[in-house]
């Protein structure tokens, strides 16, 4: 005995919905039900997502891009802070090189 891959519910909808399937139904030679199926299964395919769905994904998109954008500006901030931390850091050293290359007599 084959096992039914389907399960029977008793579905309520508005008559006027329902009226839109049964005439949708008829335009490509299906049952209602095959119909139903089919538009179920399409609401699942990401390929024909609804525009709410873009919009969901827009503002996602959005909010990952300016705070990749917040990110890339404090790290350029930190980035310059730490240059010139090295050139600071390379004119201590100059000027201590230069020192210690003086004559003992003009240490003071």
């Amino acid at each position: 005995m084959s096992e039914d891959r389907y399960t029977r519910m008793t579905l309520r909808i508005p008559k006027d919905l329902h009226k839109k399937l049964v005439e949708n139904a008829e335009l490509r030679s299906k049952s209602t039900n095959a119909e139903i199926v089919a538009r179920l299964e399409e609401s699942f395919n990401p390929a024909t997502a609804i525009p709410e769905d873009f919009e969901r994904l827009y503002k996602l998109q959005k909010e990952i891009i300016d705070e990749k954008d917040k990110t890339t500006n404090k790290l350029e901030k930190m980035v310059k802070t730490l240059l010139n931390e090295v050139e600071e850091t390379k004119k201590v050293f100059n000027e201590y090189e230069e020192f210690v290359r003086m004559p003992k007599t003009n240490h003071k």
